[in-house]
């Protein structure tokens, strides 16, 4: 797959390079460009201003650090999308690459005037050493597609010459489609609760869960489902604990490179089960079955390890509204109440 993946990045390579080529004269000449990268975009700052030379002339491409100092980038903004001003010091055109999402970047071309443009590409999906070309190629071509600034109207009755303008290339790899539409994650792992109450207990098991990745500012809604067993001694007998839950719970989200992470508030319902165990005949025994429910505030942070495959971890804090206990005669002994902590760790996939 891997080897289809780079086969498909270098022909979409070769077939924006002929398309651009003929824009490339065109974008070399008037003053230098100035290249602003964000440190969250995946790609190395050199990388693509050594690319970028190779579309333009060397001396044009200014603001590229080096190699040594590739990341270094504060990443400060103006206010404005794409952060800087209209235009570099010198006149000429401002390039800004910042993260639009968890798949693409955002090229934009700030000229004088306050003219700007915008185009998203889409990097998740191309083999990494093809992002350098593939981002230098969407600048010259944006470059190209802007072209100079209007000149004035010719006097009246003076000849007229109309020059055809440059056809917009995307330049993006297929089915991209422009702005990367929201993404979805899922995942499964192993999970374990402990509750804070007086006769609080420790539960562990499995949980699995989803995510939907929100249009917009970096948020998202994510649902979780968890079965968590345990045992403990009582005084005449075994009490085992069985429980059952499933969480809602809005978070906000950053992204730096393929870390993603985020916290936000949600809400628990869940099911115990408290079944009691007299070794002596003497002693009968019971089953408790009750709802439990509470608010919670989750963290969690997720690595994505290739295109499609991601792993991460989680943590839990809620406070139990409504409990469940278990008695010994008139003594509790076990119950499911008070604040609990969780953690997850999970692995799954994305698209």
């Amino acid at each position: 797959m891997r080897r289809a993946a780079r086969r498909r990045g270098g022909t979409l390579l070769l077939a924006v390079t002929g398309l651009v080529a003929s824009g490339a004269a065109r974008a070399a000449s008037g003053p230098p460009v100035r290249l602003r990268m964000e440190a969250c975009v995946p790609v190395s700052h050199p990388d693509v201003g050594a690319m970028l030379a190779l579309e333009l002339e060397r001396s044009r491409v200014i603001g590229v650090p080096d190699r040594e100092d590739d990341g270094k980038n504060d990443g400060k903004s103006d206010g404005q999308p794409g952060g800087g001003q209209a235009g570099s010091e010198d006149g000429g055109p401002q390039v800004i690459v910042d993260c639009l999402d968890s798949h693409a970047v955002r090229v934009t071309v700030d000229r004088a005037a306050g003219r700007r443009q915008q185009r998203h590409v889409r990097l998740y999906d191309v083999p990494p050493r093809a992002r350098p070309r593939l981002l230098a190629l969407a600048i010259v071509e944006l470059l190209a597609a802007g072209g100079p600034a209007p000149e004035p109207a010719p006097p009246a009755g003076a000849p007229r010459t109309v020059t055809a303008p440059l056809p917009a290339v995307v330049a993006v790899p297929p089915g991209s489609g422009g702005p990367s539409p929201p993404s979805w994650r899922a995942g499964a792992g192993a999970s374990g609760r402990s509750f804070s109450s007086a006769w609080g207990q420790a539960t562990f098991g499995a949980a699995a869960g989803v995510t939907r990745e929100l249009p917009g500012p970096r948020a998202a809604i994510a649902l979780d489902v968890a079965v968590e067993a345990s045992e403990r001694a009582a005084s005449l007998g075994r009490v085992a604990v069985l429980l059952a839950s499933a969480a809602l719970w809005y978070e906000l989200r950053g992204q730096h490179g393929r870390w993603t992470y985020g916290a936000g508030p949600g809400l628990r319902l869940g099911w115990a089960r408290l079944a009691g165990a007299a070794p002596a005949s003497q002693v009968q025994a019971h089953t408790v079955s009750r709802w439990w429910t509470g608010p919670l505030l989750a963290a969690r942070l997720d690595v994505d390890l290739t295109a499609r495959l991601s792993a991460g971890a989680a943590l839990e804090a809620g406070k139990v509204l409504q409990s469940v206990r278990g008695l010994v005669g008139d003594s509790p002994e076990v119950e499911i109440g008070g604040a609990w902590l969780a953690a997850t760790i999970f692995a799954g996939t994305r698209w």
